[in-house]
């Protein structure tokens, strides 16, 4: 049958939209400076943790935003969507959401790791 989403749930769409292409010009500046030569000097090799949780943050938050671009379906556990992986292939969204889990993946092993070896780094300073 036809989809015909509530006027939340269009709300919801477009709302989510915005906030994809809000993330990913949000993430331009620090991408952009942890690739710098300034970043290199004074970070050393902290900046790639950090730029792994950066790209893959915003690429996973792309991908949800406009490649799959749900609308959900509550109170059922599924969704609608119209993203542009839809006219390419019926299973692509399908693909792309276990890329998006991959991503998750990355970007919370990315954070821990960080926050790690920050701690570890704080409390080599403090022994000095």
């Amino acid at each position: 049958g036809h989809f015909e989403p509530t006027p939340l749930g269009k709300i919801l769409h477009i709302a989510l939209k915005a906030l994809g292409g809000t993330c990913f010009f949000c993430a331009i500046p620090p991408i952009a400076f942890l690739l710098s030569q300034r970043a290199k000097c004074t970070m050393g090799p902290y900046r790639w943790l950090l730029l792994a949780i950066t790209v893959s943050g915003a690429s996973k938050d792309i991908m949800i935003s406009l490649c799959i671009s749900p609308y959900t379906l509550v109170p059922h556990i599924s969704f609608w969507a119209d993203g542009l992986l839809v006219y390419l292939h019926p299973r692509a969204i399908l693909y792309c959401l276990a890329v998006v889990l991959a991503l998750m993946y990355l970007w919370l092993t990315s954070i821990l790791i960080a926050f790690t070896y920050r701690l570890y780094r704080l409390i080599e300073m403090s022994r000095k």
